[in-house]
């Protein structure tokens, strides 16, 4: 084979994988955009039993893959709605559910692949339907998957009459303990760099349809690493969290690290059992996926307890444990204590946003851009606490609720938007240092210390929005109006620092693209404390109580709201033209 022919099948093999990894990224994304808020609810509600996690997260990473299903496990650890010994099913669910869904990749579906991808151009491009158009992506993905897992084939068969190729094959050998280590290292290496496991196990069925892999022992090891690999998304998607969220992490790297020497151990096992189930290759090794996952996931799955304990001792921490979530679906059949839950969660949610606003001042004076990470999946925590706490207050609206009851949900899903944006306003702050950095510009010590005291005022009415959310305290109404004392304060002192800047700017002793940033950082508190007077307006309704001595007391569900009967034996009333009055 000449050089520009081995470049050309590097290069065909290398696309290849590039459209099975596009391909199943597009399903993946349709999929999640298609079901998420419903994933989302499935997830928290699974976690509550380890055989219901396991099972769901099975299902959920059929679906969307291990990668996404963990990193949407993390987030929900570091928002606080999970914990993780409730996290360790669904991880391990989400392993076997990836192995699942590469059954259906075994099938030889190439030929189909064509069909596929014009079906769903086809809805892409015509059908107005959102949900219709996510199937047409699922299904043009599915096409491209194919597409790329036959490129790969043809590209790799040359390789076996490789001489060079093949005495490397026969390095990768799970019958010998040093194979068995290369090829799962070498296997590892390859799915971290393509963030895929997916795309590693689809290389060894290319591989062996194309025979250039001939025999079980040598896909075997590089199943294990694949196994190990795909921890590396998960763990990336840990970077900036809680404590919580990072053992998470780790503890899908444990489990697939333990599991992979478990499965070789046992590899005599599985190489005399395997090569029953089918004939060809490619389903071997489908087959010796799912096993090894299944197989892993039984054993760890009684022992979710004692493997936490054991995450935690692996990674230890003086951090003070995050406040977790206070909305529990049983709570509904006390209205009252219900939504005493849910400002106790708003109140969870704000917390989170003063310590948001923290981190952004300090990276900004440090100029710490690392530290924005942290920012921003704050940020998403504060989304699905939201998202949560939406799907708590329909919860509560099901139940037959008093007057005051019903109108203080109107204020308290008013309020927990107020704090969502609150949220969304501090993280642009990180959008605007980075600009500012990258635009090398910079503020004189005196602009800096006037952003610094402005942004301490804002940070302290946070804190003090914190506590006025607490309506079992009497004094929660005096915080509340102090909010509203303290928002003119300071937008006596706002107003007066802008004159102040555009002087300075007027006088040319302060550059326009100064001032320019310099009034936008002001605009992301003018919007920071237009959410909290909202909040404090919210708070100062004479609905906005709580009822102590009513917590207890249960509301039966609410009766639908039925429109009655026409009667049709009574005319319709008319008007003079004989048409109906509305």
């Amino acid at each position: 084979m000449t050089f520009a022919e081995s470049m050309m099948m590097m290069l065909t093999a290398l696309g290849g994988i590039g459209l099975f990894i596009f391909g199943m990224d597009l399903m993946t994304e349709s999929l999640q955009q298609s079901l998420g808020h419903h994933l989302r609810t499935a997830l928290q509600k699974l976690t509550a039993h380890p055989i219901l996690g396991i099972i769901g997260g099975t299902a959920i990473a059929t679906a969307i893959h291990s990668g996404p299903t963990t990193v949407m496990i993390v987030g929900f650890i570091n928002a606080g709605l999970i914990n993780l010994q409730q996290s360790i099913a669904v991880m391990l669910g989400a392993n076997v559910g990836t192995s699942v869904s590469m059954q259906l990749v075994a099938f030889d579906l190439v030929a189909y692949a064509p069909i596929a991808i014009a079906i769903g151009a086809v809805i892409r491009m015509f059908v107005k339907s959102e949900q219709i158009k996510h199937a047409g992506t699922v299904l043009l993905g599915f096409g491209l998957l194919f597409v790329g897992l036959g490129l790969m084939k043809d590209a790799l068969a040359p390789l076996k009459h490789s001489e060079f190729f093949q005495t490397l094959l026969s390095q990768i050998d799970g019958q010998v303990l040093f194979g068995m280590i290369l090829g799962i290292l070498i296997s590892t290496v390859i799915t971290g760099v393509l963030m895929s496991s997916g795309a590693t196990v689809a290389i060894a069925y290319a591989l062996a349809d194309a025979g250039v892999i001939t025999s079980i022992s040598q896909a075997f090891p590089i199943v294990l690493g694949a196994h190990i690999g795909t921890t590396f998304i998960t763990l990336l998607g840990a970077i900036g969290t809680n404590v919580n969220a990072r053992r998470a992490a780790v503890s899908h790297l444990a489990f697939n690290v333990l599991g992979a020497i478990l499965a070789a151990a046992m590899s005599p096992i599985y190489f005399k059992i395997i090569p029953m189930t089918s004939d060809s290759l490619v389903r071997q090794i489908a087959n010796v996926h799912t096993f090894v996952q299944v197989f892993n996931s039984l054993v760890v799955l009684p022992m979710t307890g004692p493997f936490s304990k054991l995450i935690m001792l692996m990674v230890p921490s003086k951090e003070v444990p995050d406040e977790t979530s206070h909305l529990d679906p049983s709570l509904v059949r006390t209205p009252e204590l219900a939504i005493l839950a849910s400002i106790q969660e708003m109140r969870r949610k704000m917390r989170i946003c003063g310590r948001m606003l923290d981190k952004a001042m300090e990276a900004t004076v440090s100029l710490d851009l690392g530290e924005f990470e942290s920012v921003r999946k704050d940020e998403a925590a504060v989304d699905q606490i939201k998202h949560a706490l939406d799907d708590f207050f329909v919860l509560i609206a099901s139940r037959k609720l008093s007057k005051r009851q019903s109108v203080l949900l109107q204020h308290l899903i008013s309020s927990s938007n107020d704090v969502e944006r609150i949220a969304d306003h501090i993280e642009t702050i990180s959008v605007l240092t980075r600009a500012k950095v990258k635009r090398e510009i910079w503020f004189d010590d005196d602009s800096m210390n006037r952003l610094i005291e402005l942004g301490a005022l804002v940070s302290e009415m946070l804190k003090v929005a914190v506590e006025s959310l607490d309506p079992t305290q009497e004094q929660f109404r005096e915080h509340a109006e102090k909010l509203l004392v303290m928002r003119k304060d300071y937008k006596r002192r706002v107003s007066k620092l802008k004159e102040e800047f555009n002087s300075r700017i007027f006088e040319g002793s302060e550059d326009a693209i100064n001032g320019m940033f310099f009034m936008r950082y002001l605009t992301v508190f003018d919007r920071v404390i237009r959410h909290i007077r909202g909040l404090a307006r919210a708070e100062l309704q004479p609905t906005f109580y709580i009822k102590t001595h009513k917590l207890d007391r249960i509301a039966q569900p609410a009766e639908p709201i039925r429109k009655p009967p026409e009667d049709r034996d009574q005319p319709r009333k008319t008007g003079t033209t004989g048409t109906s009055q509305s």
